[in-house]
């Protein structure tokens, strides 16, 4: 199984979305070629998973994002009534921790907070979101051909 992990803000929008609910449409093609050249299915990382599973499925529908959804990393930050700092890489791992069967993935984010899984990340310029470079190297880490390396 190949695995795409999706942050929303500085991915699929941007600046010239104003970080909305409506995403920049190239943004969401690039994210369509990698799914569809990989055979890679989404998991949701981003904050926007707070919610739930079928909403942000809605979300990511009605924004013309046609790859399937798996599901959502888990929330670490709550601790109670408490809230805390977890790194984003923690949380991923942890999915993959619960998912054995994961071959090859990629973290398509515009923060870098992914611990040790920062060479499978491809970092975004949040101003621009996804872009032909960053799917490409995303398609190289998937196919198990390359590393993530800092733009």
């Amino acid at each position: 199984m190949k695995i795409v992990f999706l942050d929303i803000d500085g991915v699929l929008n941007n600046e010239a979305t104003k970080f909305g609910r409506k995403f920049d449409r190239r943004c969401v093609r690039w994210l369509n070629y990698i799914t569809t050249a990989s055979g890679a299915q989404i998991v949701v990382s981003s904050t926007w998973r707070g919610m739930g599973l079928m909403e942000i499925r809605a979300v990511l529908s009605e924004n013309g994002v046609t790859g399937k959804v798996h599901s959502l990393t888990p929330d670490l930050s709550r601790r109670g009534k408490v809230y805390v700092s977890v790194e984003r890489g923690l949380e991923i791992q942890a999915w993959l921790d619960k998912h054995p069967r994961v071959e090859y993935f990629v973290i398509l984010d515009d923060d870098a907070d992914m611990a040790h899984l920062v060479d499978r990340l491809v970092q975004t310029k949040s101003l621009a979101g996804l872009t032909e470079w960053d799917a490409r190297l995303a398609l190289d880490i998937l196919h198990g051909s390359g590393r993530a390396i800092k733009q």
